[in-house]
């Protein structure tokens, strides 16, 4: 069946001018008539319509539509959907950061009204004020990148990916105790929801559901998501880094995220204490866990100019002041010389 511009635009719901936008893009090619060079659109035009115009109104952008169609086609069989799928991951991810960003400026917009119309106007200070505070924010949130190669990782070591990175500063024993430990501490209790960040390979993830917790996993590296959904099909799994994280409203119970806040910077990792409190029901716990050695190969591997946070103590206890700053009472454990634990819970009432 062969269907004019009018009458595929009308079939899908979307206009002339949108159709002829997706051509002059790419992402559509139909037969123009010699005679007068009008379009005449297949099936295989239809159905291609379809998924662009879909993929569109889901807020995936032009290139990722690109990308997504581009996989969908390459695959031969149906166990090759995981290259689409993990073009859609890489679009929410994308999508998140920029709700991220908005979000953050409509709080911040809220918060200015609130006190201007209270005190009956507003400065510029005021103004600039929150606009600087949501620039900033948005500027580390845009400009993070990975500073460690955890794809390669997961090429090469699979499931033992992470430990690897850590090594040769903490053996698996210790990384064991790491997360005996932080099991202890948050205590799950049948049925809480829990998100792991910077989760791997899911190996902490799986084991809090052994406790009967209902685990979500966050992961930036695609590989290291790839495994964990194979291996941990019970865990559901995101893609995304702590700075932006893929969840709209308060949801989980507690956050726990191991051996990832050292591939972050100072703002960084106060920005991902900040969602972290912002995806927590009320009374949530914060687990988090890291090395005490500032030359651990983990640390080492980051480049210099990447200026990560190199976690000492006062540090470590920098980031228990912000936490205490936002309502929670907060403990330091170090159950190894290589190896520091910070428990945070927030107060009620």
């Amino acid at each position: 069946m062969r269907m004019h511009i009018h009458e595929a635009a009308k079939l899908l719901g979307t206009t002339p001018r949108a159709i002829r936008f997706y051509e002059e893009k790419g992402l559509l090619a139909p037969v123009k008539s010699p005679e007068n060079g009008y379009r005449s659109y297949e099936d295989t035009d239809i159905n291609r319509l379809r998924w662009i115009v879909s993929l569109r109104e889901l807020g995936l952008p032009i290139t990722a539509i690109r990308e997504a169609i581009a996989s969908k086609e390459a695959a031969a069989s149906p166990d090759d959907q995981h290259l689409l799928l993990s073009k859609l991951d890489e679009s929410r991810q994308a999508i998140y950061r920029e709700w991220s960003n908005l979000s953050q400026a409509l709080q911040a917009l809220d918060s200015v009204m609130r006190a201007g119309f209270h005190r009956g106007g507003l400065t510029l200070d005021d103004i600039e004020a929150a606009a600087s505070h949501v620039r900033e924010a948005s500027a580390v949130r845009d400009s993070w990148h990975a500073r460690i190669d955890y794809d390669g990782l997961a090429a090469q070591y699979r499931e033992e990916a992470v430990l690897q990175s850590l090594a040769p500063h903490i053996d698996i024993r210790q990384y064991e105790l790491a997360h005996r430990q932080v099991e202890q501490w948050l205590e799950p209790a049948e049925a809480e929801h829990g998100v792991d960040l910077g989760a791997g390979t899911g190996v902490l993830a799986e084991r809090l559901t052994r406790d009967g917790a209902m685990m979500t996993a966050v992961e930036q590296s695609p590989a290291m998501l790839a495994i964990l959904r194979k291996q941990h099909p019970d865990v559901e799994a995101k893609l995304g880094n702590l700075l932006a994280l893929p969840f709209q409203q308060p949801s989980f119970h507690f956050a726990v995220s191991t051996f990832t806040l050292h591939t972050l910077d100072q703002r960084e990792q106060l920005l991902a204490l900040a969602e972290m409190d912002r995806i927590l029901l009320p009374g949530g716990r914060i687990c988090l866990a890291g090395l005490s050695d500032p030359a651990s190969a983990a640390i080492a591997a980051i480049p210099e100019e990447a200026s990560p946070d190199r976690l000492s103590t006062k540090n470590i206890s920098r980031l228990a002041a912000e936490l205490e700053r936002r309502g929670y009472d907060t403990f330091i454990s170090e159950p190894s010389s290589s190896i520091w634990i910070l428990f945070a819970k927030q107060q009620i009432g």
